[in-house]
């Protein structure tokens, strides 16, 4: 962006994310008026035809890299500290402030900063406990590394909001033998099949597993990714090794949105 009262030829500026070569990419002849923007992909593709979108000859890792601007006489411009991203999260000036850096649910690449800005993103909460099989049942703790971080769980496969059950104390699990089963119940079939195609539910007891999904939460801060884990308290008597797959219940069987039910485009 433009922050000054007249127009800017970037033509002979450098970007780059190695301060030892300041001049990795070069702008070509732009000019940029006050008040707007200029979006540069840093995509490694290298492209600087001035009438196409501009593509810097390095790109950036997702998990931090510093980004410095370097005026033509070979000074300073402006600088962007290394930081970590996730999907669909961006950094950078705070609209209205010259220095103020701040992270940002909602991109506005092209255009100002005007959401409302971050200190950070809060890391995933840890388990105390290895998640797994525990014949004998498990008592699970939730732990976070930032002590002012609020942690909410859910023991539904769901992604806990900031209404889910905030979490004070270890979690007991016991067997869940003897548990009804529920959506093993579910019929997967329509019923307007025909009659020689039928649908049964399970002749016995399911084995069932304790799912625990666990997010931190702090004013100010972009909350965390679902921490998950999958405890089976029963035991084990498998030969083969266990691969547990955790999705929100209403992806598979909601009447709108489950993959597993003929739902409503049947």
């Amino acid at each position: 962006t433009n922050m000054g009262n007249e127009p800017v030829q970037l033509a002979g500026y450098g970007l780059t994310d190695d301060p030892d070569l300041p001049f990795a990419w070069v702008f070509p002849a732009v000019i940029l008026d006050p008040g707007k923007f200029l979006l540069v992909w840093a995509s490694g593709k290298d492209r600087t035809d001035p009438s196409l979108p501009l593509h810097t000859n390095f790109s950036i890792n997702q998990t931090g890299e510093e980004l410095l601007l370097t005026s033509p006489s070979g000074s300073l411009s402006s600088q962007m500290p290394a930081v970590t991203l996730q999907a669909d999260i961006s950094y950078g000036l705070v609209a209205g402030t010259a220095s103020t850096f701040g992270y940002f649910q909602t991109p506005t690449p092209g255009s100002a900063n005007i959401y409302e800005s971050f200190y950070g993103i809060l890391s995933p909460p840890s388990f105390t406990v290895e998640e797994g099989f525990h014949p004998g049942g498990a008592n699970v703790g939730i732990t976070h590394s930032d002590p002012g971080a609020e942690i909410r769980y859910s023991i539904d496969c769901g992604v806990p909001d900031q209404e889910a059950v905030i979490y004070t104390g270890p979690l007991n699990l016991g067997s869940l033998a003897g548990t009804p089963n529920d959506i093993s119940e579910i019929r997967t079939n329509p019923l307007e099949v025909p009659s020689s195609i039928e649908w049964y539910p399970p002749a016995g007891e399911v084995e069932k597993a304790h799912v625990i999904r666990a997010v931190a939460y702090k004013p100010g801060y972009i909350s965390s990714s679902a921490l998950t884990g999958t405890f089976m308290t029963g035991e084990s008597g498998h030969t083969l090794p266990v691969i547990s797959v955790v999705t929100d219940r209403k992806n598979l069987f909601d009447h709108y949105t489950g993959i597993y039910i003929p739902g409503i485009t049947f």
